[in-house]
């Protein structure tokens, strides 16, 4: 299979580009982006999947330090013509950019309105650059996938066939081979956290069987994609299980 730097050509991906030109260059330098719509910037195999989980949002996250700060964000994005969605069930962080892009902002200060959250913090410090362009921030593959870890434990262990988070958890595993010495070099938390979340979801039948139908969905193009994508899981799940052996 032949290596790469990720699809730029993504839809998910211009769509981003689109929204870090809309924001200018002052928030482009301090915006993060995470989501779905990065992770064909984190591939390394083409040829893998046929397609890819169909998006139509925008996300990052900034570092704020007070709820002040957030608040000056706020009024930078209105300068730039992004319009505030308030309406239900829309979060207080959602924006609408000038194209119509769905951009969903959070501040991860300790303030109000921030979600004072440790791995929203270490995604921004271990962000990494593409050039797309504009030259954008973005989660780097380790980051991605402790973020994804967080969001299934919080919203998608009850429908895991449902959850975009697990398919896009079995995305990053299928296309990017790194991904276990990647984590394996990250610090211990965050290591734990990962393979804590991951031993979880092959402890779990429903999550296990889960996993098959999100490869499937993502055509794959290669034989057996689903057992590749299963030995990753487990050696992601190695320090969980060795750590409560030792306990």
């Amino acid at each position: 299979m032949t290596e790469w730097a990720g699809n730029r050509n993504a839809p998910a991906v211009k769509r981003l580009a689109a929204v870090a030109e809309a924001v200018g260059e002052s928030l482009r330098a301090r915006v993060v982006f995470i989501g779905a719509a990065v992770l064909p910037l984190l591939e390394t195999e083409a040829d893998v999947l046929g397609s890819l989980r169909a998006t139509k949002d925008v996300d990052g996250v900034i570092a704020t330090t007070t709820y002040t700060q957030k608040a000056k964000v706020e009024e930078e994005l209105r300068e730039r013509r992004f319009r505030h969605m308030h309406e239900p069930p829309t979060h207080a962080d959602r924006w609408r950019a000038p194209d119509g892009t769905i951009f969903d902002l959070v501040g991860c200060g300790a303030h109000t309105g921030g979600t004072g959250n440790a791995h929203d913090a270490w995604v921004i410090q271990t962000s990494v650059t593409a050039d797309l362009p504009p030259t954008v921030r973005h989660a780097s593959a380790v980051g991605l996938l402790l973020l994804k870890c967080g969001a299934y434990g919080d919203r998608g262990r009850q429908r895991p066939l449902g959850s975009k988070d697990l398919a896009d958890i079995v995305t990053l595993c299928a296309t990017r081979p790194s991904i276990v010495e990647e984590v394996r070099a990250a610090p211990d938390w965050v290591g734990t956290v990962i393979s804590d979340a991951i031993t979880g979801i092959l402890d779990a039948p429903r999550s296990r069987s889960a996993v098959a139908t999100h490869v499937g969905e993502r055509e794959p193009l290669i034989p057996d994609l689903v057992t590749v994508v299963e030995a990753r899981l487990h050696e992601l799940a190695q320090r969980a299980r060795s750590h409560g052996s030792s306990g």
